[in-house]
């Protein structure tokens, strides 16, 4: 690993330069309490090869000395590369004013008289190397990442640089960056505290450091590794004399199965996977930035295909990411001018056919982009936490909209109106009472709202979207479970969480005809609801069949393009009036013709 510099811990050395063999064992004698260990050089020229062999903590340069002035000496040590920043004390007999100006104007920190006084010497001397020390900490500190040891990102780049300049490279030699980001490390942060956060940073980073080093495949496909800590939780690895892309991703998800391994720390037992984005370069030397970039761009991808993976960068990330930047923007601007809108989606009592509920969807016409999927633009709100605007705005719309139908169609209003809620806004403080303040604004009673959550998205903040989903319950509001029965759903949120109704996902009805295995799910489902005196609404009902199924089994509410495609608000109360008083005429007897 790449630790900071530890000679500031060791005995300071000195470079004592005078023809003199007296002066040397004065001085030796009265820096003794300085516990320094001093070298000799008895002239100019012989203590200006010892200086730049070794070069030393500080450098006493007599000032008359037969071959060579000390002045002379002084000007060429100033002149060489490693020893620009090596303290320098002249000692001299002489108080001409001129000679002290000249020896400070020649890059001197301090003088010293002869003859020595004990207390002088030591405390100039003293002096001279604290302030070195100081010099090489800030020096550290500049270039080191002080919780790992590990280089930052600007020795990062200077390492990089140094490489390529001093390499000769063998034909078709590359190089390689990965970016890794560990998965949830806010939540360990926010859970155990900062200094088991801390401590999870030193053992990545070590993990890292011993993998590179000593993993045999790793080692066996590059040449050698510059490794860095970047951010909170964010490290660049460079690789040098990878040969290839598949060599890059290999060394890459070798460290990710690293990771993603059981770390002890303290008294807990943790589990944190990483994700990693990889730039490769065939080029032998490379822009860093550029690379660092792309390889960025890469890690993102990662995320977005859900942590735990590698991903390589290619053009394409390049123009998604474009995309998504011009789409942030657009959204941004759609956010202040409202240029959304809702449609709403009617839910039907199944065994009456009477509509019972309706769900408000949002839509978002791009003037450049065309018709955005509420899949694309809301996962984006979520990110850049405009979702909690857009979410106020829809329930605003909604209440206002069912107030209306309340007013202007009051025999065929629906009895409710479902609205989605996202993760971020189970999160906002006191949730629950600025759904009420826009419920009462709009003159809608709670009991006739339906707040959708998924499970999935709760669990990712459990305790603090109990309490909310609570509040909101209390408050008269019930709460929906939507898309059950995909990814993290699981009946065991029929007993954890406050829920009113589960709305079975498009997915598992769309089987029911045609997979065993569904079908009986959705028919043990539909039973253990009842059970439970859970409502249950099957979303996506597009055959006949499937409708025949669920009332059969008893399911009790469904929505889909069998029945109606979501509508504008001033479509609905002419579709409600003319199917409700068609279902009063007549059986109701749906046709695959309603979905075309």
């Amino acid at each position: 690993m790449n630790k900071p510099n530890r000679a500031s811990q060791s005995k300071p050395r000195l470079l004592l330069v005078d023809d003199d063999q007296i002066i040397h064992s004065i001085v030796q004698a009265m820096l003794k309490s300085l516990d320094v260990s001093i070298e000799h050089a008895f002239g100019g020229e012989e203590g200006l090869a010892l200086a730049i062999s070794q070069p030393p903590d500080l450098i006493l340069l007599d000032y008359q000395m037969p071959d060579v002035d000390g002045l002379t000496v002084l000007k060429s040590l100033k002149r060489e590369p490693t020893l620009v920043a090596v303290p320098t004390i002249l000692i001299t007999a002489s108080d001409d004013p001129t000679l002290i100006s000249q020896t400070f104007a020649l890059g001197a920190v301090d003088y010293v008289r002869k003859p020595f006084i004990q207390s002088e010497l030591e405390a100039r001397v003293f002096a001279a190397l604290k302030t070195q020390r100081l010099m090489r900490e800030l020096e550290i500190a500049a270039h080191t990442d002080l919780l790992t040891g590990l280089l930052n990102r600007k020795a990062l780049s200077q390492r990089v640089l140094d490489y390529c300049s001093k390499q000769t490279f063998p034909s078709g030699n590359s190089q390689a960056v990965l970016y890794i980001d560990l998965d949830q490390f806010k939540r360990i942060n926010d859970t155990l505290g900062h200094c088991v956060g801390d401590q999870l940073i030193q053992e990545v980073a070590s993990r890292l450091d011993q993998q590179l080093q000593f993993n045999p495949s790793i080692r066996r496909i590059s040449r050698s590794y510059s490794l860095a800590r970047v951010g909170g939780d964010e490290f660049l690895v460079v690789i040098h004399g990878v040969a290839n892309s598949q060599d890059a991703m290999c060394i890459a998800q070798q460290l990710v199965n690293a990771l993603a391994k059981q770390y002890l720390i303290g008294s807990n037992s943790l589990y944190s996977s990483a994700s990693i984005g990889v730039a490769y370069s065939s080029q032998e030397r490379i822009q860093m930035e550029e690379m660092v970039q792309k390889s960025d761009i890469a890690l993102y991808e990662a995320k977005s295909a859900g942590r735990d993976c590698v991903r390589l960068f290619d053009r394409k990330m390049q123009e998604r990411l474009l995309h998504r930047v011009s789409l942030e923007s657009s959204l941004r601007s759609a956010v202040s001018n409202r240029d959304f809108h809702l449609v709403y989606q009617p839910i039907v009592d199944l065994s009456s056919g009477r509509i019972d509920s309706v769900e408000a969807l949002i839509r978002w016409d791009h003037p450049e982009h065309g018709v955005v999927s509420p899949g694309e633009f809301i996962p984006l709100a979520e990110e850049t936490g405009l979702i909690n605007e857009i979410g106020s705005w829809c329930m605003e719309e909604a209440f206002q909209q069912f107030s209306a139908w309340k007013r202007t169609i009051p025999c065929d209003a629906p009895k409710s109106i479902s609205v989605n809620l996202a993760r971020q806004q189970l999160l906002q403080p006191r949730f629950a009472e600025q759904v009420l303040r826009i419920a009462n604004k709009c003159g809608v009673f709670p009991e006739n709202v339906h707040l959708e959550v998924t499970e999935s998205e709760v669990m990712l903040d459990l305790n603090i979207s109990l309490e909310t989903m609570r509040s909101l319950r209390q408050s008269g509001f019930k709460i929906h479970m939507d898309d059950f029965g995909t990814g993290h759903s699981s009946l065991a949120c029929l007993n954890q969480f406050p829920i009113d109704s589960l709305k079975l996902d498009r997915s598992l009805i769309a089987n029911i005809t045609t997979q065993l295995h569904a079908r009986k799910l959705v028919e043990f489902v539909v039973r253990l609801a009842k059970e439970t005196n859970v409502s249950l609404v099957a979303e996506g009902i597009e055959i006949q069949d499937q409708y025949d199924l669920l009332i059969e089994w008893g399911c009790q509410f469904g929505q889909g393009y069998l029945i109606a495609r979501p509508m504008p608000g001033e479509s609905y109360s002419s579709f409600a009036i003319a199917w409700n008083r068609k279902h009063l005429s007549r059986a109701w007897m749906p046709t695959q013709a309603a979905i075309q």
